[in-house]
């Protein structure tokens, strides 16, 4: 089973390990071209030198690169990415711009092998 948590600001998140992440927005980049999609495939793939990063600057979450013009047109998919250790599992948190298709990102996630994916809504 698979979470997808939908936060205050509505914006939908989703944990991972690194490489079912790196397949997620690879199909989705198939859909969509944009910078931020680009930027954040290139950060999970380099994944222990984005970590060290973060931790050097002791933030909990990468701030994705977009283009102004992406950000205007709701084209934007990946507002920021969180990267962390499980164990021994390389796992990442995408957290997504509000405006996205949420049917679209579940069946790229059942395109992948998840049966059942479950939405669920942050509450105070």
């Amino acid at each position: 089973m698979l979470k997808i948590l939908i936060d205050l600001a509505k914006s939908p998140r989703i944990v991972l390990d690194k490489e079912e992440a790196l397949r997620l927005l690879t199909e989705y980049a198939v859909l969509k071209k944009s910078r931020d999609l680009e930027e954040a495939i290139r950060i999970v793939r380099n994944f222990t030198e984005y970590l060290g990063y973060s931790r050097r600057k002791f933030e909990e979450y990468i701030n994705v690169p977009k283009d102004p013009g992406d950000a205007l047109r709701g084209r934007v998919v990946v507002h920021r990415i969180r990267l962390f250790m499980d164990g021994a599992r390389e796992m990442v948190e995408i957290v997504f711009d509000r405006r996205i298709n949420i049917d679209e990102l579940v069946s790229i996630l059942k395109k992948m092998g998840f049966t059942e994916v479950v939405i669920e809504e942050q509450r105070i």
